[in-house]
């Protein structure tokens, strides 16, 4: 059976007190020539961060029959025919949440690309990306991303409805208290342990607004300036001939 595609989409942003003019150019272009009959738009403004995130969720679940939630943040810059390559890149409609490159808003511009490693307790691992494609990974960063309804849904029939705590109520995004760990973190935990599959995409992509604006190309820019291919074949390398040694699966090791 063929991967089903994202459906109606509800496209929703966390407004920052002070929006980039590239972030409004942007999200103008979306609204002009981005969106499908069907589709929604949900924003927030002046709140914290996870707290907006919720809101917009339950937006989402309760005020639209959309099929996927997209998130992406105010300090976005991308063209305006993005949301159209996103939503039909084929590769990306085998997964339940999937995102799209993008980087962190620092310098240096690391991947937000973070791979499950079940030898380490199912810690996250950063991931230095230097091929194009997609990946299975532990966590989708949402800065921009797609989810599907059913991933929300699943996670509040498992947490929320046995507390009896209501679906208008309930928090997707939280912060694991005494825990180094994101809401976006334990998001894409509780979705991976309820069996949901989640990737990422080079091939789709968004810039991250900083004093430059940073994406594909200035991640390639730093992996050259940082020698960080060269140092990635020699581990791989390294890692092989300890496998090899030891017996161990290359993951382990």
């Amino acid at each position: 059976m063929a991967a089903k595609g994202w459906g109606k989409i509800c496209i929703t942003t966390r407004l920052e007190k002070q929006v980039e003019a590239e972030f409004v150019a942007s999200w103008t272009g979306l609204l002009m020539q981005g969106l499908r009959k069907g589709d929604n738009v949900r924003l927030t403004r002046g709140k914290v961060a996870h707290v907006a995130q919720n809101e917009n969720v339950r937006a989402f679940l309760l005020e639209t029959d959309c099929d996927t939630f997209m998130s992406l943040d105010s300090d976005a810059d991308f063209e305006p025919g993005f949301l159209e390559a996103f939503r039909n890149y084929e590769p990306g409609h085998a997964y339940d949440l999937f995102q799209a490159f993008h980087l962190r808003r620092a310098w240096p511009p690391e991947a937000i690309w973070l791979a499950h490693n079940p030898h380490l307790d199912g810690a996250l691992e950063q991931q230095l990306v230097l091929g194009r494609g997609e990946q299975d990974l532990g966590l989708v960063g949402t800065h921009c991303a797609l989810i599907r309804r059913e991933v929300f849904m699943a996670i509040y029939e498992a947490h929320g409805k046995p507390a009896g705590i209501p679906l208008n109520e309930f928090e997707w995004f939280t912060y694991p208290r005494h825990k180094e760990m994101s809401d976006e973190a334990q998001f894409s935990h509780e979705a991976r342990a309820l069996g949901f599959r989640l990737g990422g995409t080079t091939e789709v992509g968004v810039n991250h607004i900083t004093r430059r604006s940073i994406g594909w190309n200035e991640y390639q820019e730093y992996l050259t300036q940082t020698q960080a291919r060269e140092r990635g074949a020699y581990y791989h390398e390294l890692v092989s001939l300890v496998a090899e040694f030891t017996g161990e699966p290359p993951q382990a090791v």
